[in-house]
């Protein structure tokens, strides 16, 4: 069975969802996930719709190397997608947020109980994955 995962870019009552219906498990996500929130830390600033489609594209790439297989014309046309709401089978949700002093963080979610503190969350914004997150599945 898929390990279907929503990751949400939030900031105020705007979110952009991303979903992914495979490999959703932290030991996958977060390493490509981190690296494309700290990149946008470090270099761009906060844009959550940006973020969202590099996001998804980091974890496209991820999942087959030869991107060109994701083509249209080149079959399967499922598996990532942008969503305009929740859905009600993820496993787990990654929300990509800003606290009140403008600092990135990334909170990681199993089956609705948050597993980050915010202490973590700024820190998975930041690359630093805990060593729980790096086997889970």
């Amino acid at each position: 069975m898929a390990t279907r995962c929503m990751i949400c870019f939030e900031d105020g009552n705007e979110r952009v969802n991303v979903y992914q219906h495979f490999d959703g498990y932290p030991s996958y996500v977060l390493p490509v996930l981190a690296r494309v929130v700290r990149a946008f830390q470090e270099r761009v600033g906060w844009d959550p719709e940006y973020m969202a489609a590099r996001s998804m594209l980091a974890l496209m790439k991820e999942a087959d190397e030869n991107l060109d297989s994701w083509a249209p014309e080149n079959g399967d046309l499922l598996g990532f997608g942008i969503c305009a709401s929740m859905r009600g089978d993820l496993r787990y949700i990654y929300r990509v947020s800003r606290n009140e002093s403008g600092i990135f963080m990334l909170h990681v979610y199993h089956r609705g109980s948050r597993l980050t503190d915010n202490d973590e969350a700024v820190a998975l914004a930041q690359g630093e994955i805990p060593e729980r997150f790096r086997s889970q599945r």
